[in-house]
């Protein structure tokens, strides 16, 4: 079971900073690349959470994978687990390095079809998740989400759907 404070003290943007730094790239560097912070790159360094597509680009973009990190460090419990896998290797399947993989993926769907093959309706799900069905509604129509969001799903759900959606897509 995933620990609720652990995930709370989860810092991915000092985890950005600390790689970045290694690597002499600056924020300002990595808000230019993703047009949804170039307004204000220094809020990518003092994140506590971040969309998950925006830190596989910048995953991409530092040539390290958060996620498999991420995975290890808070849901490696469940019966997915990379683990084992090697990360030192950072290409993706068929893209050539790039992320358009993340096109093709639609996590509020993926999210309700784990609910479906469990038999769990939304009120079940709203349960789980401890929410209202409105929320459930809105989870499932999501293209994206947090990290931390889908940390709790997955845990929620013992489903691992950064390894099963995202580095699954990924060639580690």
């Amino acid at each position: 079971m995933l620990d609720n404070e652990k995930i709370m003290k989860l810092r991915i943007g000092s985890m950005i900073k600390r790689e970045a730094k290694k690597k002499e790239i600056s924020s300002k560097y990595i808000a230019e690349k993703l047009s949804s912070y170039r307004q204000n790159s220094d809020k990518i360094f003092r994140m506590d959470d971040i969309n998950i597509e925006d830190l596989i680009r910048i995953s991409f973009l530092l040539k390290y994978n958060f996620l498999h990190y991420i995975v290890k460090d808070y849901i490696s419990h469940l019966s997915f687990s990379v683990t084992d896998l090697e990360s030192s290797h950072f290409l993706v399947n068929n893209n050539n390095g790039n992320c358009e993989f993340l096109s093709q993926i639609l996590i509020g769907e993926k999210i309700k079809e784990v609910a479906d093959n469990n038999n769990w309706n939304k009120q079940k799900v709203a349960e789980i998740l401890n929410c209202t069905p409105t929320i459930v509604s809105y989870l499932f129509k999501r293209k994206s989400v947090k990290v931390k969001k889908l940390l709790e799903v997955s845990d929620a759900f013992q489903y691992d759907f950064i390894s099963n959606v995202y580095l699954s897509e990924m060639s580690i």
